[in-house]
């Protein structure tokens, strides 16, 4: 599509919903794909990716889109888009109202190293682990690059913004604000990995138990903080900041 002209993927029915975009066993030798300036709604699946599923296939580019209201209630997530031992470019999209019974109710990355940025991720929900984008996957397999982007307004158990388990993403010029989850309003941190957290805003997140802007909980890696501002967040322990057990942090 063009900004012009867009391209609608939607339901006839959105009770029942639609089915997805979805790319599995993509030869490697194939030209780039593209989903640029296309609204994506009310898609409905049962195995992960609501809207776009990405199995072991980087070269793809999602831009200028538009992807909301579209739901899955399989592991490992994916409400609008499951990236799954794929890299793919995720730019200057809104990514909004999408949730998942699992993990990542924007955009989840299984074992995965996207780049997202300059996106509006916001308004959706997640049961397990990061409303807005999850990242998690054997050790280091997932190095997502985030930068950029408006996350807000999302909600899920641990990570109301972002979730970090098990890999080393680049978490850079970020706004993260008023998520909310049980643990890790803004940003949640969890075993190894060395996640770099650098230059965002992270404000008016809340959790109902540990790290109101970011919580870090047994993280065995080596997780760094530069120059971000923390305002306005709230939570039982650790209003900006709650680590505990093995959280090996540098703040500076």
């Amino acid at each position: 599509g063009n900004a012009a002209d867009t391209i609608h993927f939607s339901a006839a029915d959105t009770t029942i919903g639609s089915l997805r975009l979805h790319f599995e066993s993509t030869p490697i030798s194939n030209d780039t794909s593209k989903i640029f300036y296309c609204k994506l709604q009310y898609a409905k699946t049962t195995n992960g990716g609501g809207a776009i599923y990405i199995l072991g296939f980087s070269k793809v580019v999602i831009s200028n889109n538009r992807i909301s209201n579209c739901r899955t209630d399989a592991y490992p997530g994916g409400g609008g888009i499951l990236c799954s031992g794929s890299s793919p470019v995720i730019t200057h999209n809104t990514i909004s109202h999408n949730m998942t019974s699992f993990g990542g109710g924007g955009i989840c990355c299984e074992n995965s190293s996207p780049a997202i940025t300059h996106n509006i991720i916001s308004n959706n929900s997640a049961y397990n682990g990061g409303g807005g984008i999850e990242c998690f996957g054997i050790y280091n397999a997932s190095n997502a690059t985030i930068t950029g982007n408006i996350v807000s307004y999302n909600t899920a158990s641990y990570g109301g913004g972002i979730s970090s388990s098990n890999n080393s993403p680049k978490i850079l010029n970020n706004f993260i604000s008023n998520n909310t989850a049980s643990d890790g309003g803004g940003i949640y941190c969890a075993n190894d990995g060395t996640p770099a957290i650098i230059n965002n805003a992270i404000s008016n997140n809340s959790a109902t138990d540990g790290g109101g802007g970011i919580c870090c909980d047994y993280t065995y890696g080596n997780p760094s903080f530069a120059n971000n501002t923390f305002s306005n967040n709230s939570a039982a322990k650790g209003g900006g900041l709650f680590c505990s057990l093995y959280s090996n942090m540098t703040l500076q």
